[in-house]
């Protein structure tokens, strides 16, 4: 009895503080959205709609999303795509290879803390221009 509950205790803090990773990261995602002004900013609340959001700011379609099935080509487009996101938002070119070398070396962990400095800081601001914007030019 004992352990089933602690199962469960264990099983509900994992589940709690997963909702609080997703949270965050959907939240960073909405506000960098805010910053390059992408329209429907609200998406990044929906798990794979998140994509979209990473595609627009890239000034790509969310077709792209199909590439991402691809074997082995997956894991150069991720990071190539992550290399020009931190570049449209104003980053040093060292700077952001080495958040990717980082990343991979982290498991993603440092990718996460970069992202949430994107989204956060007052220093950073999305520096390109995209065809998904809220305003017209």
């Amino acid at each position: 009895m004992l352990e089933s509950l602690m199962a469960y205790y264990t099983g509900g803090r994992i589940l709690s503080i997963s909702f609080l990773f997703y949270f965050l990261d959907a939240f960073s995602f909405y506000t960098m959205a805010q910053k390059a002004n992408v329209r429907n900013a609200w998406i990044a609340f929906i798990p794979i709609l998140q994509f979209i959001l990473f595609f627009h700011m890239i000034d790509k379609s969310a077709w792209h999303m199909l590439l991402l099935l691809i074997p082995f080509v997956n894991f150069i487009l991720i990071i190539v795509w992550s290399y020009d996101l931190y570049l449209r938002f104003g980053i040093e070119t060292g700077v952001a290879a080495l958040i990717l070398i980082l990343n991979f070396l982290t498991g993603s962990l440092a990718g996460k803390i970069f992202q949430l400095y994107l989204a956060f800081s007052d220093k950073v601001n999305y520096i390109a221009s995209n065809r998904y914007t809220d305003y017209e030019y």
